[in-house]
């Protein structure tokens, strides 16, 4: 994981220097919302950010006309045409490696789902909130948006998740439940 880190930062846009950046660290099962959740909720104790950047950090951005920005309405999805999906769109309700969404957008779709353990499943949990949060997923141009994969090995112990396409049917009543802790526990 630090590896792959730091290509990314040696690689990446002057934003990938200048945030905060948080990393899973250790052996035990990933949980990749989770993190991400945790990450937002610490990044926005310490400062008012515009705009809050989900990256994996086995991609590196392909080309420098895609900027690192947030919608002003709608969540953001950078990683559109990945090398290992032959620079296509897998299917159109995909939203994982790298996107973008604002505090708003976060709060708005309910933060991410906390129940998927291993990997897979939660970006399209997190691309259905979208849709039911009344909101849309932009994306630049294919012919910007690419992205290259590090090449690594999968991590022993997270393994894909067999429950990964079961898990977003129930994503509607954890969205009431999550901005409920939201609006009691996080700083306006």
């Amino acid at each position: 994981m630090y590896g792959e880190y730091s290509r990314l930062l040696s690689h990446g846009h002057c934003w990938l220097k200048c945030n905060p950046v948080f990393l899973a660290w250790g052996n035990g099962t990933f949980n990749r919302a989770k993190l991400l959740n945790v990450g937002v909720r610490e990044a926005l104790k310490d400062e008012d950010w515009t705009c809050i950047f989900l990256h994996d950090v086995d991609l590196l951005p392909e080309n420098d006309h895609n900027t690192y920005t947030c919608h002003k309405q709608f969540p953001t999805h950078l990683s559109v045409a990945m090398d290992k999906f032959r620079y296509r769109l897998p299917y159109p309700q995909y939203f994982g490696g790298v996107s973008a969404v604002t505090p708003d957008q976060y709060m708005k779709m309910n933060g991410f789902p906390n129940q998927y353990w291993g990997w897979g499943g939660e970006d399209d949990d997190i691309a259905a909130r979208v849709r039911l949060s009344g909101m849309k997923i932009v994306r630049p141009p294919v012919a910007i948006g690419h992205y290259k994969m590090i090449k690594h090995k999968g991590d022993k112990g997270n393994e894909q998740n067999p429950r990964r396409y079961s898990r977003g049917k129930t994503t509607s009543t954890h969205i009431i439940h999550i901005q409920s802790y939201f609006h009691r526990y996080l700083p306006r």
